[in-house]
């Protein structure tokens, strides 16, 4: 757990993140009744390509995470919308 971060985009991944101790990550383009920024994680992104950055003011910078964080976001870059 000590290199996790959650990124959720909604109340229940806000307090499952709390709940494990794990930092969490917002992102206010996802599906929730309640503004994400009103369930105050610990940081707010506005689009996937801010999510490298916002982990790395995590403290989530071990060059191994960053690597993995930045290819989850080059690979959901080139996904089609549903």
């Amino acid at each position: 757990l000590s290199a996790s971060i959650m990124v959720g985009d909604a109340g229940t991944d806000i307090g499952v993140a709390r709940r494990a101790g794990v930092p969490v990550i917002g992102v206010s383009f996802g599906y929730t009744d309640v503004p994400i920024a009103e369930l105050k994680p610990d940081r707010l992104i506005h689009h996937l390509s801010e999510l490298p950055l916002a982990a790395e003011q995590l403290s989530f910078s071990t060059k191994s995470g960053t690597q993995r964080i930045d290819m989850i976001t080059k690979s959901m870059d080139t996904e089609q919308p549903r």
